[in-house]
């Protein structure tokens, strides 16, 4: 690999939305690997260009989980995967007995009140603090 090292696996374990093969029973294992994304990294920054099945496996991953998303960031810094309308100032969160953390709006800014934006993926998202998106 071309000097990317493992600085660059958190961003693509969101761009699949950590749909990864080691996170899941062994019937999905044609998800991509982390054992994949060498490969990948060198596909799209190497010299190379050589494409194989384990470079197609992490492509269709970032499809399947890509179109109307977004990439931003928290205020304390992680990478996100909201909602394609996901904007300065939302909040992402946790509910109990969702299987997903969620984008919230609030409705004004001194009701505490919100609107729900949508789904998000957020690693290693802690279940216990809302996290602000970066403005």
């Amino acid at each position: 690999m071309t000097g990317h090292g493992q600085n660059l696996y958190p961003f693509l374990e969101t761009l699949t939305a950590n749909y990864i093969a080691e996170r899941h029973h062994p019937a999905y294992a044609w998800r991509p690997s982390t054992k994949d994304f060498p490969r990948f990294l060198d596909f799209v920054f190497g010299d190379n260009g050589l494409r194989d099945p384990s470079v197609d496996r992490v492509i269709k991953n970032i499809l399947e989980f890509g179109p109307g998303r977004a990439l931003c960031t928290t205020t304390d810094g992680k990478l996100c995967l909201g909602p394609v309308g996901t904007r300065p100032g939302d909040i992402v969160t946790v509910f109990l007995g969702c299987d997903s953390p969620l984008v919230l709006r609030p409705t004004t800014p001194d009701c505490p009140q919100y609107w729900v934006v949508g789904e998000a993926f957020l690693l290693e998202c802690s279940d216990d603090l809302p996290i602000k998106v970066h403005e």
